[in-house]
């Protein structure tokens, strides 16, 4: 049998007062320290990008979100590295960036032959 959950409405304030104030302290401390961020806005899920994109992709996307210089938008993560951090085959890498890219969320762009392409996220 489910045993009741009580209902305490002070403590439920309590702690929904002390979940926001560790978030916020939380977030401010990153900023603090100049800690990199990745935005995932809104329309994200507004475009059924989220619904769309494979969890590998999504994977993906937010560890390279996690390497990007918020300014211009661009990443130099190579394939290995995310193959390394994945534990798969730079093959399954290469084609989670493909995805990525076919839903026009990265670009790559390559300057030098045997070089790593750099990535660039693109507005949705």
């Amino acid at each position: 049998m489910k045993e009741k959950q009580n209902f305490n409405l002070s403590l439920n304030i309590e702690l929904a007062e002390k979940y926001k104030s560790n978030y916020n302290n939380w977030r401010k401390r990153n900023f603090d320290y100049k800690l990199g961020y990745f935005i995932l806005f809104q329309s994200f899920k507004d475009k059924d990008i989220l619904k769309d994109i494979s969890g590998g992709a999504l994977k993906l996307y937010l560890f390279l979100g996690t390497f990007i210089n918020n300014n211009t938008g661009e990443c130099w993560v190579t394939i290995n590295r995310a193959s390394e951090y994945f534990e798969n085959d730079p093959r399954t890498i290469s084609k989670w960036l493909k995805e990525l890219e076919s839903l026009n969320l990265i670009s790559r762009i390559q300057f030098k032959p045997k070089e790593p392409a750099h990535t660039y996220f693109k507005p949705y």
